[in-house]
């Protein structure tokens, strides 16, 4: 390990270095410090010693690319995660807290440029399909969604398409998850129309008796989007229907649900650059008498950019109305406001829910609550900017009978430095 940082460290002040063959190497990355402040994130007032709770973290993201000639091309990221306090006697590494000072391989991957149409990538990387909405690299988690596999991407006049195929487990004890796919970019389409995407994927989880029911399912989804005359839109809509098989009494549930989530705005760039939104998300639940799992799985999708930025709900029933704008009231500073209203698809199904706010609720109630986000950003340079947003979630009926009736507020503080 400490050659590797040392080999890396060299690297690191050399711009562009040479192999003896010919290949050359280039670097890029990222720093970013959070500052994070919940008060009252059980929603009770007072109880407990829960109160306030502070962290600062850190991340550290640093990429190389090795390409060694025109056809054949390495990438490899690697990421430092490290939240401040936690390395008491000041010595980092993993006597002080396991694994947490070491920097983590989140991506190394081989690409080869087959032909002028065609490129094939195989190894560990991240994939984000479309809008993000099914498949996302997740970027705003400490560590991104990478993927084991291959795709291929055969870039056509009509279309770009890629073929993927990810191991999504191989534990050695009879486990074996994999899923495979095709996404579709669509081209030559209207001035009306910017994006229109169509992906298929098949997903296969073998079972492991008393632990891992055996799945397989299928997953079909269609994203548009576009603007004209000062309109934009967007469209996603995803099916996910299949089986699973008991890992113990191999009963077999059907899988049956869906998902659609829509947005509409209008700008006025000679009005501060402002955009005016409205959104609206549903996705299907399980009534407490249905045989079926009709509750929608959210798969690898972008959580923190959906359903709000306090990430208190997942997706999977749940229904939401959103209406926001932004604006640029001065050079170099943007802000955002967004306001969410929450509730259950089906009231008496499973919340799907982070931290205090996943309980059983009130199966006699739907509403879970609103949440106001506002966010002020602060450009300094091409590649640094702080932020900082307030943000308050107020409960509503499905937690109250519980004793949860005060609100969750927050704050958030990000500096970021792109290199």
């Amino acid at each position: 390990m400490k050659k590797l940082v040392a080999l890396l460290a060299v690297l690191g002040f050399v711009p562009c270095a040479y192999a003896a063959d010919g290949a050359d190497f280039s670097h890029s990355g990222d720093f970013r410090l959070q500052y994070m402040n919940d008060m009252n994130a059980d929603g009770v007032k007072d109880a407990g010693a829960d109160g306030v709770d502070q962290n600062w973290a850190q991340r550290l993201r640093w990429g190389t690319t090795v390409r060694a000639g025109e056809k054949m091309t390495g990438h490899f990221t690697l990421v430092h995660n490290g939240n401040w306090g936690e390395n008491t006697d000041q010595i980092p590494g993993p006597a002080t807290l396991a694994g947490a000072n070491m920097l983590l391989v989140n991506e190394a991957y081989m690409a080869w440029m087959a032909s002028d149409s065609l490129v094939i990538k195989a190894g560990r990387g991240s994939f984000t399909m479309a809008d993000g909405r099914l498949v996302s690299s997740n970027d705003f988690d400490p560590v991104q969604r990478a993927f084991d596999g291959a795709m291929a991407t055969w870039d056509q006049e009509f279309a770009r398409l890629s073929f993927f195929a990810v191991e999504g487990a191989d534990l050695g004890t009879n486990l074996f998850g994999r899923f495979y796919g095709v996404s579709a970019d669509f081209k030559s389409l209207p001035d009306f129309l910017k994006t229109a995407n169509l992906h298929y994927l098949m997903i296969n989880t073998d079972k492991v008796v008393g632990a891992v029911d055996s799945e397989a399912s299928t997953r079909i989804g269609l994203v548009v989007a576009g603007d004209t005359a000062g309109v934009d839109y967007r469209a996603t809509y995803e099916m996910y229907s299949g089986e699973t098989h008991d890992n113990t009494t191999d009963a077999k549930t059907d899988i049956s649900s869906s998902m659609m989530d829509l947005e509409a705005g209008y700008s006025l760039p000679s009005m501060m650059n402002s955009r005016f939104y409205v959104g609206y998300h549903t996705d299907t639940g399980t009534k407490a008498s249905s045989t079926k799992n009709e509750t929608y799985d959210g798969f690898h999708y972008d959580a923190h950019t959906n359903a709000g930025l306090m990430d208190i709900f997942n997706w999977g029933n749940l229904t939401y109305m959103r209406v926001g704008a932004s604006m640029v009231p001065a050079d170099s500073i943007s802000v955002a406001l967004e306001y969410l209203m929450f509730s259950q698809t089906e009231k008496d199904g499973a919340i799907n829910a982070n931290g205090a706010w996943g309980g059983a609720g009130d199966t006699t109630k739907d509403t879970l609550g609103s949440e106001l986000d506002l966010t002020v950003t602060k450009k300094y340079t091409n590649n640094f900017n702080i932020s900082a947003s307030y943000r308050t979630f107020a409960p509503g009926d499905e937690y109250k009978a519980g004793g949860q009736k005060d609100s969750y507020d927050q704050m958030y503080l990000e500096s970021k430095l792109t290199f």
